[in-house]
């Protein structure tokens, strides 16, 4: 499985310049990928350390609530299909972009839950 910086910072609760930092400091392999405007690293699940592995599996099996406000519900079916196509823009837009769907889809999930409650 591939994972970019935003998806490793996305999994452990982070920012993407702790994450790059940290990839650095520990020299994680990476390859590049080309993007548009430029490149990204690109880094093996398998090549990461244990606890980053850890941490994108608990968010992969939807397991990871650490994030969640307390007061939040469980996830609904109809939220959890919007996180996979999330998941799946992310991956293929520029990361301006990327940033303002993940907040639209937020700013969504907030008020379905608000509508339901």
């Amino acid at each position: 499985m591939k994972l970019s910086i935003r998806q490793i910072a996305a999994a452990l609760g982070v920012t993407t310049e702790a994450v790059g930092r940290r990839s650095r400091q520990s020299r994680w392999p990476f390859v590049t990928e080309p993007v548009r405007g430029g490149q990204r690293k690109v880094f093996s699940l398998a090549d990461l350390p244990a606890d980053i592995q850890e941490a994108i599996r608990r968010q992969a099996s939807g397991s990871d609530r650490t994030h969640q406000r307390p007061d939040s519900q469980s996830v609904s079916p109809n939220t959890a299909g919007l996180n996979g196509l999330v998941e799946l823009l992310v991956e293929r837009v520029a990361d301006r972009v990327a940033e303002k769907i993940v907040g639209r889809f937020a700013e969504m999930a907030l008020k379905q839950r608000g509508d339901q409650a």
